[in-house]
């Protein structure tokens, strides 16, 4: 059958013109940037929620000022840090117009969750006759989005264990993500030893979905940029 994560990047590789090489590259690292950084945070806030007591045993139980607070900043790291940082760290430069970037990436995701839920009903609806477990669906789905998330990481993660030549702070900067990504598993799994709810297991699926923002992050601003130097070359011709 071969290896699932080589072909999932073939599959980039071959994909259409605009998604190049240094762009998958990109966009692979604000993958790494965004759900690692996003899950270093959420694994201080876990924390800070532990120390303070306020970890709801129920997930459908209101949120706290911090808890919000958290979620917030959490948000801001995965769809604007991690990319932003990894579009200057690969020499890309940031101007105005890429700032509608991480507004069209929580889109674009938004709608994504939307189609997933849907595809997962209909899997369940598919499979029902098999078996009559209800989380049928969302297993299935939830194992498709995690291979092509580990197949981007491990590309990301491949870049950093190659001598490239990359800058040292973005080297440092993929440790750090991945390093967050193994804190928050062992945090999300100290929380299910002491019998919390699965709202904080949710914080993994969150990363990813943060992960896949960072990259679209990237993928709208190559479009952005790529249409701005079209209408300048355009304006001085």
């Amino acid at each position: 059958m071969g290896n699932p994560i080589a072909r999932i990047e073939v599959m980039f590789m071959r994909a259409p013109r605009f998604i190049h090489q240094h762009k998958f590259d990109l966009a692979a690292d604000a993958l790494l940037l965004a759900s690692g950084l996003f899950a270093l945070v959420a694994s201080i806030g876990i924390t800070l929620l532990w120390v303070t007591g306020d970890i709801p045993d129920d997930v459908s139980e209101s949120a706290s000022v911090l808890s919000q607070l958290l979620s917030l900043l959490m948000l801001v790291i995965g769809a604007f840090v991690g990319p932003a940082l990894a579009w200057r760290l690969h020499g890309r430069r940031l101007r105005a117009r890429l700032l509608f970037a991480p507004f069209l990436s929580i889109l674009a995701v938004s709608g994504l969750m939307i189609l997933l839920s849907f595809v997962a009903s209909l899997v369940h609806w598919l499979l029902s006759p098999l078996t009559a477990w209800e989380f049928t669906g969302a297993i299935v789905i939830l194992v498709v989005t995690s291979t092509l998330f580990i197949g981007i990481l491990w590309h990301a993660m491949r870049d950093a264990m190659a001598p490239a030549g990359d800058p040292p702070q973005l080297e440092l900067l993929r440790l750090l993500s991945l390093l967050g990504l193994v804190v928050l598993a062992f945090v999300v799994a100290g929380a299910a030893a002491l019998g919390y709810g699965g709202g904080i297991a949710e914080a993994l699926i969150f990363a990813m979905l943060m992960g896949f923002a960072g990259s679209m992050t990237t993928v709208f601003g190559n479009r952005l940029d790529d249409a701005g130097a079209l209408h300048e070359s355009h304006l001085r011709g």
